[in-house]
């Protein structure tokens, strides 16, 4: 019997589109990585909204969606800058 109560996570990287608010960066909807779903669903509080895929609920949904992306602030730090020669 699985259990329910492991935490699943998904990288954004691996959602194929992302919809975030404008005015706040907050994210708000991903395309289902999931490759029997494949649909546009909602991210509350950071989790995958329950849906449905092509073969009924997706098992991702209420997976926790971690943000993957580089910054360009983290890496523009001047000490860790390689100069070439």
């Amino acid at each position: 019997m699985a259990d329910d109560r492991i935490d699943r996570t998904v990288l954004l990287s691996q959602c194929s589109a992302a919809v975030f608010r404008a005015a706040t960066v907050t994210l708000m909807a991903v395309v289902c990585p999931s490759r029997a779903c494949g649909v546009t669903v909602p991210v509350v509080d950071g989790m995958i909204g329950e849906h449905l895929g092509m073969s009924g609920d997706c098992s991702l949904g209420g997976a926790r969606v971690c943000d993957d992306r580089i910054s360009v602030a983290d890496t523009a730090n001047a000490s860790d800058a390689v100069v070439p020669s």
